[in-house]
């Protein structure tokens, strides 16, 4: 059986990419929180992380691509 991912987080020491120390979380002034919607619950929960790792979410999300724009053919009066 696999463990549950926050008992993982507890045993697990992450290395800060700014500082190249450990990471000392909510001391951090890079620590944020974000909006979680987890999976069958209907609230948005409040999650503690790295601005880094934000970052890394917030550009893995997917965006819509905008429709391309048609334009009729131009008549220049050559004729």
């Amino acid at each position: 059986m696999g463990n549950n991912s926050n008992e993982q987080e507890v045993g697990q020491i992450k290395l800060c990419p700014f500082l190249n120390d450990n990471c000392i979380q909510e001391r951090c002034a890079l620590w944020t929180e974000i909006g979680v919607m987890k999976p069958g619950l209907a609230v948005v929960q409040k999650q503690g992380v790295c601005a880094f790792t934000a970052l890394c979410m917030i550009a893995s999300i997917p965006k819509p691509q905008p429709a391309p724009i048609r334009m009729p053919p131009f008549n220049l009066g050559r004729g």
